[in-house]
């Protein structure tokens, strides 16, 4: 990460919407493996990860936006 900046701080907008959307694929589909019991412990794990990033997503696209950060859930 150039100059010690988060990735998500020099991302644009649509960028950070467009690796939202997939995430939210990803999670979806580890989510539906987890619920019928084919997931490994990873993918299993993967999913908290990926929460993780999402909700990091979510807060840097609630800024860029002028949205106030209020420390809430993030649901999605």
């Amino acid at each position: 990460m150039p100059d010690g900046l988060d990735s998500v701080e020099i991302k644009t907008v649509g960028q950070l919407i467009d690796e939202l959307s997939i995430l939210n694929i990803r999670i979806w589909h580890l989510i539906d493996k987890v619920t019928d019991g084919s997931a490994t412990i990873e993918e299993a794990q993967a999913v908290q990860r990926h929460n993780a990033t999402r909700n990091r997503l979510v807060r840097a696209i609630d800024r860029r936006l002028g949205q106030r950060d209020i420390g809430g859930k993030v649901y999605g």
